[in-house]
């Protein structure tokens, strides 16, 4: 076990760096399309006090995140920097998922690892990836995939201990953030019950 949890760290942190390596050239670019009305002219998000007066709204979490980078600075390289740091978490949570199911199947540690971290890697380098990582806008895909991948994380985490229901209060804890982010979402059930 400790063997799997070295080889877990040593991927992530591998695609982490790749991750980041592959996505910084993008903090230069500029807000585009509907950043500008999402982000640059929306006083809801113009700061942290501005978010809490709006609510209860649409998106709460990702709008929350806008007024977060708005009030930490930085402009535009700011919200790009916190997409690709977003992105860079989800392919450790997709490489998570995909190890912890590969030894689930009776793969042996390094088998697993080796094949999360390909899988992950092609999560974390499609071009299709573009959108949700570059577009400031687009953080409400990787947003809501972050906490979609935790709750999937807690969920699988209650098949395999004791405290099943804490596991699973975890996981609809997290399906609901993830609600907060974009709505389409809501297949995750679907997608647990197929599991």
């Amino acid at each position: 076990m400790r063997r799997a949890v070295l080889l877990d760290w040593l991927a992530g942190a591998l695609l982490a760096a790749v991750v980041i390596v592959v996505w910084w050239p993008a903090l230069g670019a500029s807000f585009q399309f509907d950043d500008w009305n999402v982000i640059v002219r929306d006083p809801r998000v113009q700061s942290l006090s501005a978010w809490l007066e709006s609510m209860p709204g649409i998106r709460p979490l990702l709008k929350f995140s806008y007024a977060l980078n708005h009030a930490l600075g930085g402009g535009v390289a700011g919200f790009r920097a916190l997409n690709v740091a977003v992105h860079a978490l989800n392919a450790a949570l997709v490489l998570r998922v995909l190890a912890g199911s590969g030894r689930r199947f009776g793969l042996p540690s390094t088998q697993a690892a080796f094949a999360a971290l390909v899988g992950a890697a092609v999560f974390a380098l499609h071009p299709v990836q573009t959108e949700a990582v570059t577009y400031v806008s687009g953080r409400s895909s990787s947003l809501s995939a972050t906490f979609a991948l935790l709750s999937l994380l807690a969920w699988l985490r209650g098949l395999d201990t004791p405290a099943e229901t804490r596991w699973r209060l975890a996981s609809f804890a997290l399906f609901v953030a993830a609600l907060g982010v974009k709505e389409p979402v809501v297949a995750l059930p679907a997608v647990m019950a197929a599991w």
